[in-house]
This record gives structure tokens, C-alpha cells and sequence, in this order.
């Protein structure tokens, strides 16, 4: 059966609010499907009616099989369980036990005499959309384009219960779309809009900043083409509908990467997009071992076959590019160097797979050669490492293969062909060792 993502809302403001939210997630763990994010409680007050009872709110995402009139079922089902015995109706609003709103399913649209989906009114209310940006925070790509004729701003700290506590809005600067982007392992984050070609805003975001990953912009209705591109290189990258080229010390140079493409339309209704922020880049991993001389400084990689240039329509590598990196050695301090030297080299495939040519040089503290060899066809695949291991001075090496199955020991009978490698740093896709 398919496996579907709903967001929902929960608020309490009777009795043990605590117990009741804890109890509220228990039972849909039960009865819904797999809890698989909750966000922080929150305290707000009532809005839209007079209580002396405080709400605890929260938005928690639901993996589950079932419909959505399903799912509403369910959830009307909990708080009927939990004691709740009306619901509130026409904007005449009531202390609850529990409530629980459905505001998101998959990129679900759907209006129906007992369902909206997205919720109509989410989000005029911080107390559903502060928790909702803080774990869509940690989730896919999520575009929360939302347009009213009054305009919405940033949530701050306040509002009541689930999807129908208050009206209150959070007031208004013009904002009518929020940007809800995921957290990617990158440093920085680019946004760039385009209307009919044209280029209408650029947002660049720092991942050590508060609202990395929110974006609340001020669009007219509209159709907008959208590129979102998370990366870790010291210089932004150049972002154009037919291109995204990083450029660093006066070359190409390509870094770990995470990008999504698409297009919106900005009208006078809510809208909710949901996209993938999907890993584009492919990482050579080179870690040394071995005797080096003292007065080894750095390490020289020159190496062709992929590309530091993407397409935005393919998010492949456009160009066959050229990239020079020169990178320190750890101060060793002794003949003998460390096994915590490991140089990463990011490029950008072709296809799903690719090779790489590498000449690699040892070169001392005035820049002479030391030492210098090639390797070629070294494979390389998106989203997935391959590790060189071995030294300059000696007569082994071994590479981790970013072959998609990497289950299956290429050589299980030779006791140097160490066991694959289960250790994926993230994301990067599983390798496995093969002898050169």
C-alpha cells in the first residue's frame, strides 16, 4: 500500500495539557500510522475567545496508509476517545481537550464539503506555522507558497490551539509567500525566482541563522520558475535558468551540493508545494596513509572527466571541466603521517555514473614536486563516495566503488579486500572496495 506524509496539528488547553499531547501522539501511532517527527510544545493563549486555560500546541508529520477522508476519520475518532465531545463550528470557539487538524497531505489539493486540504487557515496562525517550519526544518524540500489578498508574515511567538482555535493573524509586511526549504548538510543556501525570464528575487541564507531555511517573500499573482541550491563553497554560486557554475580562487571548482528545480503559480488561494532537495554532486574521498618526508606541504589533484558546471533541467554536469585544487597536509610533525589526512574532491557526473581522471602531486613548501602519480577511470557516482586509500610511497592502494548494489564483496577470498564499507557519512550512497 502506498505510504503517504500528513502534518498535523495538535493543541490542548484542558486538564493535564502534557498527558493529553503525549496521549494524542500515542494514539496516532496506534491508530494513524509511524510518528515520525514531532515538533516542540508551545504555550500560547487563547485567540478568537475568552479562556482563563492556556493551549500547548504542536505539529507533528505522520507517515500513513491511509486516505485522506481516512485520516480525518481517525483523527475525529482520538479526540472523541480522549473525551472530546463538540467541535467548534462558524468561528464560535470552545476550551478542548485535544485537537487535531490535518494541514498537509503529500502535495495533496482538496476542497470538499468535509475537508480542505491544505488547511484554508494555517497560515494565519504562528502556533501552526512556527512548529511546522521547525520540522519541516529537518524534512524534504517543502515550498509553503501562501497567497491572501491581506498578505502573511513570519510567524512569531503566540497563537492557540489546533486548526481551530483563532483567527488571530500575525499582522502583515507585504510577505504572501513563505519558502519552507529543509535542512541540507551544506553551509549555505541560494534561492533565485524568475517571472516571464526574468530574474525577480535572489535569497542567499547561512545554515547558522535562525530561520535558515524559511524564506518569506512578497510575490504578485503569477507564474515563478524557482531554483533552490544548498552548497558548502566559500564563493555563492552563479545561478541562471540554463546553468549553476561555482567558481573559488579564481577557477571552477565544484563542492558538495544539494538542488531543486521547479515551477509555482502565486494566486489569490492558498498553495502548498512540496519539491525534493536532491544530492547532485558525487565525492572522491582520498585518504593517506604511509611514510611522507618532512618537508611535504601540500597535495596537488588535477582532474578531469566530470564537471563543476549543472544543468538545472537534468542536475547533471554540463560541461567537461578541468579542476585544480591544492589542499595542506596536517602538521605531522614526524616521518610518519596521520590516518586522519583525507582530502574530499567533489565534482558534478555526466550521468548517473561516471570516471574521473586524477593526477595527484606531493609538492613541498616552495611548491617543487616531490612525488606524482595518475590514476584513470577512477568511478564516481551522484550522491554516492569513492574513497582511495593507500600513500605515495608504496606499492597499494585500494578504491571504494560507488556501484549502486554494494552488498556483494567483489573478492570475498582475498584477505586484503577488506569487508565493504558500511559507513555512509550522511546521505552519501553506500560503497564497496575493489582492488586496483
Amino acid at each position: 500500500m502506498t505510504l503517504h506524509r500528513a502534518y498535523l496539528a495538535l493543541g490542548t488547553n484542558l486538564g493535564d495539557r502534557p498527558a493529553n499531547m503525549r496521549r494524542a501522539l500515542d494514539l496516532l501511532g496506534q491508530q494513524v500510522g509511524t510518528v515520525e517527527r514531532c515538533s516542540s510544545w508551545m504555550e500560547t493563549e487563547p485567540q478568537g475567545f475568552s479562556s482563563p486555560h492556556p493551549f500547548l500546541n504542536a505539529v507533528c508529520l505522520v507517515a500513513t496508509t491511509l486516505s485522506p477522508l481516512q485520516l480525518l476519520a481517525a483523527t475525529e475518532d482520538i479526540e472523541r476517545q480522549m473525551g472530546r465531545t463538540t467541535k467548534s463550528r462558524d468561528g464560535i470557539y470552545h476550551d478542548r481537550i485535544i485537537d487535531i487538524d490535518i494541514l498537509l497531505y503529500d502535495d495533496l489539493h482538496l476542497s470538499s464539503p468535509t475537508l480542505t486540504i491544505p488547511h484554508p487557515r494555517m497560515q494565519l496562525r504562528s502556533f501552526v506555522m512556527k512548529p511546522l517550519r521547525e520540522i519541516l526544518a529537518f524534512c524534504v524540500l517543502v515550498l509553503s507558497l501562501i497567497a491572501c489578498e491581506q498578505g502573511y508574515v513570519a510567524p512569531s511567538e503566540g497563537g492557540a490551539s489546533g486548526s481551530e482555535g483563532s483567527e488571530g493573524s500575525d499582522g502583515s509586511n507585504g510577505s504572501n509567500v513563505t519558502l519552507c526549504v529543509g535542512r541540507t548538510p551544506t553551509t549555505s543556501q541560494r534561492m533565485v525566482l524568475w517571472a516571464a525570464g526574468e530574474k525577480v528575487e535572489t535569497v542567499d541564507q547561512d545554515s547558522l541563522a535562525d530561520d535558515y531555511g524559511c524564506y518569506n517573500l512578497s510575490l504578485p499573482q503569477g507564474s515563478y520558475h524557482y531554483i533552490v541550491v544548498g552548497y558548502d563553497t566559500p564563493l555563492k554560486p552563479t545561478i541562471s535558468t540554463t546553468e549553476v557554475t561555482f567558481r573559488q580562487d579564481g577557477s571552477l571548482r565544484a563542492g558538495n551540493t544539494y538542488a531543486a528545480s521547479g515551477t509555482l503559480e502565486v494566486g489569490d488561494t492558498t498553495v502548498v508545494q512540496q519539491a525534493t532537495l536532491g544530492h547532485v554532486s558525487a565525492r572522491l574521498r582520498l585518504m593517506w596513509e604511509g611514510t611522507f618526508p618532512l618537508e611535504a606541504a601540500t597535495i596537488k589533484y588535477y582532474y578531469t572527466g566530470g564537471s563543476s558546471t549543472l544543468s538545472p533541467t537534468t542536475w547533471k554536469g554540463s560541461k567537461q571541466s578541468r579542476q585544480t585544487v591544492v589542499l595542506p597536509l596536517t602538521d605531522h610533525g614526524s616521518t610518519e603521517l596521520t590516518d586522519d589526512v583525507i582530502h574530499d574532491l567533489y565534482t558534478f557526473p555526466h550521468t548517473a555514473t561516471d570516471t574521473l581522471c586524477l593526477r595527484v602531486t606531493l609538492l613541498d613548501t616552495a611548491g617543487a614536486t616531490l612525488s606524482e602519480f595518475e590514476m584513470a577511470d577512477l568511478p564516481v557516482a551522484t550522491g554516492c563516495t569513492t574513497v582511495f586509500a593507500g600513500g605515495f610511497f608504496d606499492d597499494y592502494g585500494y578504491l571504494y566503488d560507488p556501484i549502486p548494489d554494494s552488498s556483494t564483496d567483489p573478492d570475498p577470498d582475498d584477505p586484503d579486500d577488506p569487508d565493504p564499507d558500511t559507513d555512509t557519512d550522511g546521505d552519501w550512497g553506500e560503497p564497496y572496495i575493489i582492488n586496483l
